[in-house]
């Protein structure tokens, strides 16, 4: 079951559903329908566009929840395309940041989801050992992290926006090669 009440419509039904739902409700449907809809697409399968509603829609909720670092863990697979997402969005700006965040954990900018479960593993052994959050290493990533979500909640406050939003816009001007046919969608 969908968590946005999707409901099997198409990509055009979803569009039309603007200005009586919520943005972060319709991008949420779009979302499900690529994902947990009847015609499940495996993320190769996927075109470009339809990759970046994934990927942005999943980190604006795992960022908002858990932080960057939380959201990297739990979805490594989409971790990698997140800067090409910020980008292909508008978001300049976040995507600045991320940039620097990845790079100042000792991440390079071509980083894979292997690369962010061995960072993950990195982060548990830290906190596991005598030092903990004072070692060094420690500090590094907790500072380049919390430097990263700090920026992004306030970037959304400060523009009375985030990254839904300019998703949205995303969706509105790639509506060509996102394809969600009318479905039926059964519990």
């Amino acid at each position: 079951m969908s968590a946005y009440d999707y409901a099997g419509q198409s990509a055009e039904e979803l569009l039309a559903l603007e200005g009586t739902k919520e943005v972060w409700e319709i991008t949420g449907m779009f979302v499900d329908a690529l994902t947990y809809g009847p015609e499940l697409k495996p993320h190769p399968d996927c075109s470009a566009e339809e990759l970046t509603v994934i990927v942005m829609s999943n980190m604006e909720m795992g960022v908002n929840g858990e932080g960057i670092l939380g959201w990297m863990a739990n979805d490594p697979h989409l971790a990698p395309l997140a800067l090409d997402g910020l980008k292909a969005i508008g978001c300049q700006q976040i995507a600045q940041k991320l940039e620097d965040m990845i790079v100042g954990i000792g991440l390079p900018l071509d980083f894979t989801a292997i690369q962010v479960d061995e960072l993950d593993d990195e982060i548990m052994e830290l906190q596991d050992s005598e030092q903990g959050q004072s070692c060094p290493r420690m500090k590094q990533i907790d500072d380049h992290s919390n430097a990263f979500d700090e920026f992004y909640y306030a970037f959304g406050e400060a523009h009375n926006e985030n990254t839904t939003f300019l998703l949205w816009d995303y969706i509105k001007a790639n509506k060509h090669r996102i394809s969600i046919p009318k479905s039926t969608v059964t519990e």
